[in-house]
């Protein structure tokens, strides 16, 4: 099989991209990493609760030059077009595009499994679109067919298919904990054939859906109002459990929420009202709580002497930011859906702030009288950034 290719201007673009995620998120973890192959084409297929954060979240961490699909309409346009596929995305076109654009797509994914042929990578979305709720809906059929037709193209390819989960404790708020979870690869070729080609996909979608959700935080409960329930005891936890690393806080609410998953669980708190403290008491939860406390403590970064030092800074880093908040708080004011909130915020970072950052670059001059105050502005922005994302993160309402 041949190497994967790799292109240096991908490889500075993604790592333009990683820094400002480092800005943008609190802490990144990652669990699993040596369940990437390093010599074969691999399909990872995620859940997909963040819009266009999640590609980026995995091309962090794995290690390498992804394709991957987004939305065919913003590619009208022959320079986006242009730039948007050197950095390896390709269009997807909907119905709600035109009916007379769906024919292109054959195009798009022709390309795609003879790069997956050659050895390349491919993000893929198995679930079929982005979903808020922490659980992996029914697969659609895409990925499988894809990966089937790649050993049709090339029976020597060794194509293989990597679950994964990603955590994200809150979507919308920026400063938050990431966290991405690679599973053991899927071999294509050695997964066991059934009868008909129909019943082999169902079969792989079950089995790769299955571990899909080993990898993510999953709410089993049936309702809605058990689920928004057990979800605010989930962010109350994991504020809880902030001492503790990424991994470790999601072990420990991956736990917890398997316990309230219980039948006899759920009999006991239908209809209440119940604080997570009260929860935590409970038979289901008590002897294991108990154990986790004793290693729980304050934070000294929540300390009102801290917070009343780092205030002035905080409206330092906002006079800085100001244009960006306010052009987000408008058009995040026109869009509806919660999974593209923090997609926009981390696209307007990226593209517009810096704009903004030159002007005041420039400002610096005539106010200090050199240009040496230009070089340390620019020097002295991802400071504010930190300080800027670290205040807005500890916001109760976002914009």
């Amino acid at each position: 099989m041949s190497k994967e290719k790799r292109s240096n201007w991908y490889a500075l673009w993604r790592w333009f991209l990683c820094r400002c995620l480092d800005l943008f998120y609190k802490r990144m973890e990652v669990s699993g990493q040596s369940n990437i192959p390093k010599d074969k084409a691999i399909i990872f297929a995620s859940n997909h609760t963040n819009a266009l954060i999640d590609p980026l979240v995995i091309t962090y961490y794995s290690g390498k030059q992804h394709y991957f699909m987004t939305r065919g309409d913003v590619f009208s346009i022959k320079i986006i077009d242009k730039i948007f596929r050197s950095w390896r995305m390709l269009p997807l076109f909907r119905m709600k595009d035109g009916i007379e654009t769906l024919s292109r797509n054959n195009a798009e994914m022709e390309f795609v499994t003879n790069e997956l042929a050659k050895g390349q990578t491919m993000i893929i979305f198995p679930e079929g679109s982005h979903f808020w709720k922490r659980e992996i809906k029914p697969l659609k059929k895409g990925l499988v067919r894809m990966a089937y037709e790649v050993l049709e193209k090339n029976p020597d390819s060794e194509l293989v298919v990597v679950p994964v989960g990603l955590y994200f404790n809150d979507m919308i708020k920026l400063n938050q904990d990431v966290l991405v979870n690679f599973g053991e690869p899927i071999s294509v070729r050695d997964f066991p054939k059934e009868e008909t080609p129909q019943k082999t996909f169902l079969r792989f979608n079950e089995h790769l859906r299955a571990k899909m959700q080993e990898q993510i935080l999953c709410i089993d409960l049936e309702g809605e109002e058990a689920y928004e329930q057990a979800e605010a005891w989930r962010i109350e936890l994991a504020k809880r459990l902030e001492i503790f690393t990424v991994k470790e806080s999601f072990k420990l609410q991956k736990e917890f929420l398997e316990r309230i998953a219980n039948v006899q669980f759920q009999e006991k708190v239908t209809g209440k009202k119940l604080s997570l403290d009260e929860v935590l008491k409970m038979d289901e939860l008590s002897a294991w709580w108990k154990a986790i406390e004793p290693n729980l403590y304050r934070s000294t970064a929540s300390h009102p002497l801290v917070k009343a030092i780092k205030w002035p800074f905080y409206l330092l880093s906002f006079v800085q930011f100001f244009p960006l908040f306010y052009l987000g708080r408008w058009l995040l004011g026109k869009i509806k859906d919660r999974t593209f909130h923090n997609s926009i915020k981390f696209g307007l970072a990226l593209l517009v702030q810096p704009i903004f950052t030159l002007i005041f670059a420039f400002l610096m001059v005539p106010i200090f009288g050199s240009w040496w105050a230009f070089l340390i502005y620019l020097v002295s922005v991802p400071l504010w950034a930190v300080l800027f994302t670290e205040w807005r993160g500890n916001q109760e309402v976002q914009f």
